[in-house]
């Protein structure tokens, strides 16, 4: 064997010690996503997510610097923290503040700012899908521990959202560009069936959105920056007024369509009522 082909022991310990850290970091980073998805509230107004997202600052805010806006964000977050306490003292001559209240506010306020600074992180080192499932594995365990949640509105309030998250996310991995849109649009007509009406309207967005994505690129011509806008508005105002009006013409349930004329404001043009 050639002295070429011993390493230095020193070495061998450098890289051992690389992996060991680059292992430790990604526990941690898979650990946090489940955790702030969780939104444990503690006392004294404080979150589980704020705490985490504050022990791990030194390590996402330096990820910032690698997304646009990402910088932008937290400092806009720390000047509503900031202008949030002062609002709160200058109004404390003629109002009564709450000081619990506020603390509350500006932890929520900094909890979700520091979220997207660990989403960002994270999504520097663990693929996309795998992001999105750890933090809605988080999301669906905090509603299923909930009793709260197991009520007729359950569903709308409680777990629409994080099994979307989790469903989109373990979609995302396959070849086709069109199981992905079809979920989302299978999720929303779960929404409007469980009254999360809006919840439909997301999904729908979210699946022009992925068909969008799907398009073929013209070559050689620059695309039109205000297209998607407008394409994703049109959507959005057509199926909102047709949602409208399946939902007050009662075709899609007596019970459905009762809830929906009741809270439908009076400027909507409203279908005529079918009789049941």
């Amino acid at each position: 064997m050639s002295s070429n082909s011993v390493r230095d022991p020193l070495d061998v310990a450098a890289d051992l010690d690389a992996e060991r850290y680059q292992a430790l970091t990604l526990l941690i980073v898979q650990a946090s996503l489940v955790i702030v998805g969780m939104n444990v509230l503690l006392p004294k107004g404080l979150t589980l997510d704020f705490v985490v997202v504050l022990i791990l600052l030194p390590l996402w805010s330096v990820s910032l610097r690698a997304y646009a806006g990402g910088r932008l964000i937290a400092l806009l977050g720390l000047a509503a923290a900031v202008s949030g306490v002062v609002l709160k003292y200058a109004s404390a001559v003629d109002h009564a503040a709450s000081s619990t209240n506020a603390l509350s506010a500006v932890v929520r306020l900094l909890g979700g700012v520091g979220t997207v600074g660990l989403l960002l992180w994270a999504r520097q080192l663990l693929p996309l899908h795998r992001v999105a499932a750890l933090y809605g594995a988080g999301m669906l365990a905090s509603a299923l521990t909930s009793s709260a949640s197991y009520t007729s509105l359950g569903w709308k309030y409680a777990f629409a959202t994080p099994v979307a998250i989790i469903v989109l996310a373990l979609v995302g991995v396959a070849r086709s560009r069109l199981i992905a849109p079809a979920a989302a649009i299978t999720l929303g007509v779960i929404g409007v069936a469980n009254e999360a009406r809006s919840y439909f309207g997301f999904c729908i967005l979210t699946a022009s959105l992925m068909l969008w994505q799907t398009r073929r690129r013209p070559v050689g011509r620059k695309p039109n920056k205000w297209a998607p806008a407008l394409l994703l508005a049109g959507i959005a105002a057509s199926i909102y007024y047709l949602t409208t009006a399946l939902l007050t013409g009662g075709y899609l349930g007596a019970a459905l369509q009762q809830r929906s004329v009741a809270a439908a404001p009076t400027t909507v043009l409203r279908a005529p009522l079918r009789s049941t």
